[in-house]
């Protein structure tokens, strides 16, 4: 696949593209390890791990669910689960949990928060996925290290058939990061996400996108993931994929020009439509 580089490439790690992410998801299962995908905003990270989750469930004939949006779970054997926690939003007790007072032990115990997987929950198999990772207080980064270095945190085990997937921007995007320790770093396997025209295009045209708009994008692709300081709105995998649904589904020219402009910014949305016209 055609794979864009960002306007700042990580120069020490490989580039992986969407379509290669669920590759590498299913190799660095094997023995568990835990994938870093590191990625501008906008390049689909989150919806790519979903993708890959619902990829192995489906090569491995599991059912998949998706934790966070209240899917039931009918034989948790036979399930493979995604649990998508955001750790910028996280505090540290959402990691290790709340103290119970043991009374008749006379001692502290805690009780384990329900975003960590419960194998009869959420499935005996799955995807941790910790996003927005170096977005997250210092606190929380070191209470999730324990369990990404020893997949257990105080009296909490990771199940065996689950595995942990971070994410998050880089450093130069602008975007509000803080440092990732060392020891952590050094534990994951590490890919920068890049767009991809190709892996863009085919889910787009497989799932209803405006031709139109996709066209476009194939024709210039240097417009797939554009940045530039101060944008609100700006040019990337998410935002392009919101400009094909009101392509597909918006016939008023004006009014459409002024939607797709709200995701990728006024003149690409302004291109797109003189290119409609041809």
């Amino acid at each position: 696949p055609t794979a864009l580089k960002g306007k700042h490439p990580m120069t020490n790690i490989p580039q992986i593209t969407p379509k290669q992410v669920t590759k590498a998801l299913v190799y660095l299962r094997k023995n568990m390890r835990v994938m870093f995908l590191s990625g501008p905003p906008g390049c689909a990270k989150s919806s790519t791990i979903e993708q890959g989750a619902r990829q192995i469930a489906t090569d491995n004939g599991w059912t998949f669910r998706h934790a966070d949006k209240g899917e039931a779970i009918v034989d948790p054997a036979n399930t493979f689960g995604l649990i998508d926690t955001r750790a910028a939003t996280a505090d540290s007790s959402d990691i290790k949990g709340f103290g119970h007072l043991d009374v008749e032990n006379k001692k502290t115990t805690w009780l384990t928060p329900d975003c960590l997987p419960d194998p009869e929950v959420h499935g005996h198999q799955g995807i941790l996925f910790l996003d927005d990772f170096t977005q997250a207080l210092p606190l929380v980064m070191a209470g999730y290290s324990q369990l990404v270095l020893d997949r257990h945190v105080g009296s909490y085990r990771l199940p065996d058939g689950w595995q942990i997937v971070i994410a998050g921007n880089r450093a130069s995007d602008r975007s509000t990061t803080n440092k990732v320790g060392n020891h952590l770093l050094n534990r994951c396997v590490h890919f920068e996400m890049v767009s991809s025209v190709n892996d863009w295009s085919a889910y787009e045209l497989d799932n209803g996108g405006d031709r139109v708009t996709v066209a476009f994008v194939r024709a210039r692709p240097e417009l797939m993931n554009v940045f530039n300081r101060g944008d609100m709105a700006f040019c990337s995998m998410r935002s392009w994929s919101g400009a094909s649904e009101v392509g597909a589904n918006v016939d008023d020219p004006d009014f459409r020009e002024q939607l797709v402009g709200g995701f990728v910014g006024v003149t690409p949305a302004r291109e797109l439509e003189a290119y409609r016209e041809l």
